[in-house]
Formats: C-alpha cells, structure tokens, sequence
C-alpha cells in the first residue's frame, strides 16, 4: 500500500517526540539535575551578582537524549524516501529502472538540472515536492518558528545525515525556571528594573547563560548591601536544544508537522 510505511513512521516519530519531552521533564526538575546558584559581592565591577556556582554531570542525560532524538530524525527522514519509492513504484507499475537513485531531496538552492532522486515518480508528485522546498521559505504555510529563519527540511536534512544528532544536544539556562532565595531575589527585582528603563543597552550587552560555572544571571549594585564572602541563591533548570536552533522539542515538532504535510499532500494527489 502506498505510504502506509511512512504514515507508520510518522505515528512512530510522534509517539517518541511526546516520550521524549516527558523523559526531559522529568530529568530536568530533579534537584541533582540542577545547577546551583550563589550570590556575591564583585569587588572589579562593583556590583552583586547571582552566579552559578555549581552544575550537574548531564552527560548520561545527554547521551539518553542525543540517541532518541536521533531516532526520531531517521523515522522523518526515512519516511520521505519511503513514499518517494511507493510512489515510483505506484507509476512505474513496479518496473523501478533505477531504485538506488530513489530519494526525497532536499536543496536549498533552485537546482539548475532539476530535483534529484525522484525522476521515476509522476508529474503532479514531482511538483508538491518542489513546492516543499527550502529554496521556497514559508510559502504561505503555518510555522511556529522564530528566529533567524532555518527551514524545516533543512534541519530535517543537517541532523539526518550523518552521527550530528550526538553532538546536537545543548544544555542552557531555561530563562523562566530559577528559584531564587535570600538577597538573591533582591538583585534580580532590580536587576530587572533597570532592564525595563534601558532595553536597548541591556540587549545589546546581553549573552544567553550556559550551562557554565561562573555565569552571571543578574547583576546590580544593591545600597546597603554586605555579602562578606558568598551565600546560596537558589537553583537554575536545564534548558535543552537542538545546537544554536532552539529548544529540542519544539524544533522537532516543527519538523514533524512539515513532514506529515508533505506527506499528506503526496498521498492526496494519488486520490
């Protein structure tokens, strides 16, 4: 039957994407699994500053989720040279000339001698597939993503390739998930204060916290204030992403989506 293998996949691919969030809630709220945070007085900027102090081994976490990630890269990505070879076989009537040539494209650039790798399919499926392009942007379509503008497929292409999804996995700062304690609570009020008087100044300064000891998260000069050596601050939560792309599971539901899309739009034009 024609894309029941990709429709398979797809279902199989979900399924892990939601797996896989719960898993990284999970790990993330645990407190072992959280950075430490501590306040201090710095003497060179004259200022107090909340840091991170200590950090958690993500390592195993990391590993845990660069493999299941990477497995669901492969079922979307197989899914598409799948139906390109259903669909081949559906207008060849199973006489493929060349089946090792079969292969959904992804380019971001018009290609000069056309879209390789689905020369055996029908007309009418060969221009869904242009129309899915990179080298066509939006085109009109819904897309959650924000940020310097990187198409679905690209991703879907970079990530599924080759062993990249080891190396993909990066951990910072969720920005919305501190607790913060003592005089800690203090220099983040005004640390924020002064952010919403001079925005730009702030933005233009402004480098996102890694998972690194020693990151500054707030900074202010707090009157009156005496910290003689350090004191506990509070805990910092792990943020998960896919390299410089964003959060993980938000960019592989954004990657899904797409390739249901084409996916139904291919086995639509069979009807």
């Amino acid at each position: 039957m024609v894309g029941r293998t990709s429709e398979k996949k797809l279902q199989k691919a979900k399924a892990e994407i939601f797996e896989l969030e719960e898993f990284i809630k999970t790990e993330i709220t645990k407190l072992e699994n959280k950075a430490t945070l501590s306040t201090k007085y710095d003497k060179q900027k004259d200022k107090h500053i909340v840091y991170v102090d200590s950090v958690p081994n993500f390592d195993e976490i990391v590993l845990s989720i660069s493999v299941i990630a990477g497995g669901i890269l492969h079922y979307l990505r197989s899914s598409l040279d799948n139906l390109v070879f259903d669909l081949s076989n559906y207008n060849t009537n199973g006489l493929i000339q060349n089946p090792r040539n079969i292969q959904f494209p992804i380019v971001d650039s018009i290609p000069s001698n056309g879209l390789q790798g689905i020369a055996e399919i029908g007309d009418n499926q060969k221009n869904i597939i242009d129309k899915f392009q990179p080298y066509h942007g939006v085109s009109g379509r819904p897309d959650s993503y924000f940020g310097n503008y990187i198409h679905q497929l690209s991703l879907l292409r970079e990530y599924s390739n080759s062993d990249k999804h080891r190396t993909m996995i990066k951990i910072s700062f969720n920005p919305n998930k501190f607790e913060l304690y003592n005089n800690a609570s203090k220099i983040c009020l005004l640390h924020n204060e002064y952010i919403n008087k001079n925005p730009v100044e702030y933005w233009e300064k402004y480098k996102l916290p890694k998972m690194n000891i020693g990151d500054i998260l707030y900074e202010f000069k707090v009157e009156g204030l005496v910290i003689d050596n350090t004191e506990f601050a509070g805990y910092a939560t792990a943020n998960i992403s896919i390299a410089e792309y964003g959060p993980l599971i938000p960019t592989l539901k954004r990657i899904h989506s797409y390739v249901e899309l084409i996916v139904k739009n291919l086995m639509t034009s069979l009807e």
